[in-house]
């Protein structure tokens, strides 16, 4: 676990937020200051696409953009 990266990229519609590591999970707490609504989230770890998720959001502004990642290596 040494090797994973403290933050990570997520790009939801366009808009890039980071994840900082929390408890062994990527954590994303923005508060929005506009309408966002997509399908698609993307994970980047290192400038890289790592993951794709079909996810569907649609949040207000000032609503609060929460997700959680989970990376799992095999030993």
């Amino acid at each position: 676990m040494s090797l994973m990266p403290d933050v990570i990229q997520v790009i939801v519609w366009g808009k890039a937020f980071g994840a900082s590591m929390i408890n062994w999970k990527y954590v994303l707490n923005e508060t929005l200051e506009e309408y966002l609504e997509t399908d698609k989230v993307e994970i980047y770890v290192n400038d890289k696409l790592f993951d794709t998720i079909d996810k569907r959001i649609a949040l207000r502004a000032w609503d609060t953009l929460h997700l959680e990642y989970s990376i799992y290596v095999g030993e």
